[in-house]
């Protein structure tokens, strides 16, 4: 799925700053979360941004959001953890900023740092002002960062002949499943049904795919996170059902493929 993080979010209209930065500026203050000091690539990325923010908007007059964002450089220039600003009461920043505190702890990297950096940068931008613009560099940003591969591992669950039950064993698989997904919002899930024959029996396939998606959500996995392939064409393979006849157990199975939220696979 890969969707763009803020995806389907309203525009957002520019707000006044007044209270704004007030509320800003009393929150902001370091964390023990993800960490309480940073260094390296990511902390000079960081005062860097920040500055370059901060002239930007001593040049267009607004000094109070100048001065914001010149405190959040001189805490990182001290080599300190700065806090993406807190959401408030603008509950659309929920899922943008724990989608941001995950990619600072679990994609730090050097070659990430820069990303990191202005999607930090330009979140807080977003918070704080309430523009559209900061919130396009934010998702542009979280779109530029690169996921190892190897943390997006597929996983299988299988099933009997002719069959889309899950039996126990499988439950047990998919509450673990569902237990990570409902902690990790960097990833969305990609469900590929299988039987013995790829073309003749579409329709045990999708069965079987719909009936790990319907236990997923049932545990509280969010069904917009969830995709079903040949789903859209759902009908038409429905009815078109042919007994399973290989002895193939390991055909008779329903991929579970992780996919980034943000950023691109290596």
């Amino acid at each position: 799925m890969a969707r763009v993080i803020v995806a389907g979010f309203a525009v957002l209209l520019a707000m006044g700053l007044g209270g704004c930065l007030t509320t800003a500026q009393q929150t902001m203050q370091t964390s023990q979360t993800p960490q309480s000091r940073i260094d390296g690539e990511y902390a000079g990325m960081l005062v860097q941004q920040y500055d370059t923010m901060a002239a930007l908007f001593s040049v267009n007059g607004r000094n109070d959001v100048a001065q914001a964002f010149a405190a959040r450089a001189a805490l990182a220039t001290a080599g300190q953890w700065v806090e993406p600003e807190p959401i408030g009461d603008a509950e659309d920043l929920t899922d943008p900023r724990e989608v941001l505190m995950m990619a600072l702890t679990q994609v730090m990297n050097a070659e990430n740092a820069l990303w990191l950096a202005r999607a930090q940068v330009n979140y807080d931008c977003w918070a704080i002002i309430r523009e559209e613009s900061c919130q396009s560099d934010f998702d542009k940003a979280m779109r530029s960062l690169t996921i190892p591969a190897e943390a997006l591992q597929t996983q299988s669950v299988y099933f009997d002949a002719d069959s889309s039950a899950l039996s126990e064993d499988t439950r047990t698989k998919l509450m673990n499943i569902a237990n990570m997904l409902r902690m990790n919002k960097m990833v969305d899930v990609r469900l590929l049904g299988s039987t013995d024959h790829p073309t003749r029996n579409k329709s045990l396939a999708l069965r079987r795919a719909i009936a790990v998606r319907n236990i997923l959500t049932q545990m509280g996995v969010a069904t917009d996170r969830i995709t079903v392939k040949d789903e859209d064409h759902g009908d038409t393979i429905l009815s078109q059902q042919t007994p399973e006849v290989s002895a193939d157990t390991q055909a008779r199975r329903v991929d579970i493929v992780l996919e980034p939220v943000f950023g691109q696979v290596i």
